[in-house]
């Protein structure tokens, strides 16, 4: 199984969404240091993941609306039959006519070799609301507030070329629609930098263990990780993209010990591994937090008594409303429990 490396933009054409376009407003920051820009964000995305006997591939379909004129709409598929000698499919469209009632739309499917168009996809999805939930999610420089839906899915994706015909059902899809307001900080305030924490590297962890609540300034960590962030979506292996991190450990209970980031100030990961033949072995790793939708994800882990976890925790790559790819740091809020 291949590992392939899955970008900040990728995971955030996946998160953010919104409604309706209003008037860019620039106010002074009470809470922030310097001036913030609102932003008004709203829009649906669809994300299917295919695998079956015949193919596997992804749908992604994503509308965004914003006020600071950023605005696009997409459908983007890719399908990779299971026979060999057959191409490879890609195709998609600008635009779509996604809404909270869900997508039904035509487009052509190319070779994704040669470009050349080889036939047509039909998506018919039907979203059914399963609730709204009021959300805050705190990143290093956006505050972002709103309304976050959440829809079940049902439909078929029909692929049809001249030499074959691909069928998938969309109930295993994901939707959401968002309609939110993000408060963009004026990047005046801390800069990174300064001294290399003391647990900058995995052989000076901190201790940890169940109690332990601390604070800590990640800005002076070094820009990459010392070990990776794996995570498996649709049968393939991605390395998360982080950075500057710092090091814990933490000897096992003999049960389920959680290290919760929630309160810190950016975009946290937290990772654990035990020592292995060839390094270090990933035990774990979870970015944001599912069920409460924010930002800063705890982690459980299910430990042996008496063995040593090394617990890494940074920032995720890259920052709304900001073209740098650099880590997200700041104040570390954890609670080991």
């Amino acid at each position: 199984m291949s590992t392939i490396r899955i970008s900040r933009h990728s995971r955030l054409l996946r998160q953010a969404a919104g409604l309706a376009l209003v008037a860019t407003l620039a106010i002074p920051g009470s809470a922030f240091a310097g001036r913030s820009t609102i932003v008004k964000v709203s829009g649906y995305d669809l994300l299917c993941p295919f695998d079956t006997p015949a193919a596997r591939g992804t749908l992604q379909a994503i509308t965004r609306d914003r006020s600071d004129g950023g605005s696009f709409a997409f459908v983007d598929l890719f399908i990779e039959p299971t026979d060999p000698s057959a191409p490879v499919l890609s195709g998609g469209m600008d635009d779509p006519p996604l809404t909270a009632s869900g997508l039904d739309a035509t487009f052509d499917m190319n070779d994704d070799a040669t470009g050349d168009v080889l036939g047509t996809a039909h998506v018919a999805a039907v979203f059914t609301s399963t609730g709204v939930h009021r959300v805050r999610r705190i990143y290093q420089r956006t505050d972002q507030m709103g309304l976050f839906e959440t829809f079940t899915v049902a439909g078929t994706l029909t692929v049809a070329t001249s030499s074959a015909s691909y069928a998938f059902d969309l109930g295993g899809c994901e939707a959401g629609g968002q309609d939110r307001m993000d408060q963009i900080h004026d990047p005046s305030g801390p800069k990174a930098g300064g001294p290399a924490p003391a647990n900058d590297l995995p052989s000076a962890a901190a201790p940890v263990a169940p109690g332990s609540r601390l604070q800590e300034w990640t800005g002076g960590a070094a820009l990459d990780p010392e070990a990776d962030c794996l995570v498996t979506f649709n049968g393939e292996v991605f390395t998360f993209e982080w950075g500057r991190t710092v090091w814990f450990s933490l000897v096992g209970t003999g049960g389920p010990v959680t290290i919760d980031p929630r309160g810190s100030n950016f975009d946290s990961v937290v990772a654990a591994y035990t020592p292995g033949a060839n390094g270090l072995d990933q035990v774990g790793c979870v970015d944001d937090d599912s069920a409460l939708r924010t930002a800063q994800g705890p982690l459980t882990i299910d430990t042996r008594a008496g063995v040593t976890y090394l617990i890494q925790v940074g920032g995720v790559n890259g920052n709304i409303g900001s073209d740098s790819a650099d880590p997200q740091w700041g104040r570390l809020r954890l609670a080991v429990s």
